[in-house]
């Protein structure tokens, strides 16, 4: 157990974040392309960085309570 949560639920997890990550990468240049702005690489995976720890953070918070 790692923070109240199985390791394969961090696993998979993980697994989901990194296939987030790498979506986000190919997705965000389309979209700023399609209303064109030229968005540098570097701001891409910042950006792709923060939706996949936000995934990471989904996961970890997925059914937990209110606190009391």
């Amino acid at each position: 157990m790692i923070f109240g949560r199985s390791a394969l639920h961090w696993l998979i997890v993980f697994v989901i974040a990194v296939c987030v990550f790498f979506v986000a990468q190919w997705l965000i240049p389309l979209i700023a392309g399609l209303i064109g702005l030229a968005v540098p690489g570097n701001i891409v995976n910042i950006l792709a960085l923060l939706i996949a720890l936000g995934c990471v953070y989904g996961g970890w918070s997925w059914r937990t309570g209110p606190a009391a």
